[in-house]
């Protein structure tokens, strides 16, 4: 029989033939796995990046202990209910380790990330005596988000033919531009808007489906 691709004194596998053969080639792939975590780990690649030399021989140490803790094992039984999937296994099994959670609170204090602010989204709006005001907002909202507010006359966008479907595209790009929490939209902003919008020759048209030939 072959021997394993590990340079660890491997123990003979129990169990009868067919188990014995089948749970070596597992094995085999077992070894396989945690070699390439290993190389990971040692080049500093994937979520290994940004570990100091000593985490990086503290992660291969504890790659290495794992490794012979499972390869160690002589029953065939054990790596054929175990370790069908063994890429996966690896992982989780290092990635859940106290040690290298403990490497990773410790990188994440060194190398803090912003906070990200979350992208202002439509809202909705409100009807008031014929002026529409649409809502923008940061989500989640809670009772301490700020609330941006785009008033437009209706008539005014009649007017300019700016339908209500596409007047929430127009205060989210007026609202892009200015500061200002609130404002109201002026017949200028409107013919700005009308000016970057498409022709109606250069909107593609539906398509139509072909008519079938009758019998």
């Amino acid at each position: 029989m072959p021997n394993d691709a590990s340079e660890l004194p491997l123990p003979a596998l129990t169990g009868d033939s067919s188990q014995v053969a089948w749970a070596f080639q597992i094995r085999r792939q077992v070894d396989q796995s945690f070699d390439r975590i290993s190389v990971a780990v040692a080049s500093g690649t994937n979520r290994y990046k940004a570990l100091t030399p000593e985490e990086t021989a503290v992660l291969l140490a504890v790659v290495a202990e794992h490794r012979g803790d499972v390869l160690g094992k002589c029953s065939a039984q054990y790596f054929l209910e175990h370790w069908q999937d063994p890429v996966d296994r690896a992982q989780r099994l290092i990635h859940t380790d106290p040690r290298w959670l403990a490497l990773v609170e410790a990188r994440a204090a060194r190398n803090p990330k912003p906070d990200a602010v979350a992208p202002i989204r439509y809202m909705g709006f409100d009807d008031a005596k014929g002026v529409r005001m649409f809502k923008f907002g940061r989500l989640p909202a809670n009772p301490s988000t700020p609330v941006y507010k785009i008033s437009v006359h209706v008539q005014l966008l009649l007017s300019h033919g700016i339908s209500f479907q596409d007047a929430p595209s127009m205060c989210a790009a007026i609202l892009a531009s200015r500061e200002a929490s609130s404002c109201t939209i002026t017949e200028e902003d409107c013919l700005s808007f009308i000016a970057l919008r498409p022709a109606k020759a250069d909107r593609k048209a539906p398509r139509r489906k072909a008519a079938t030939a009758e019998a």
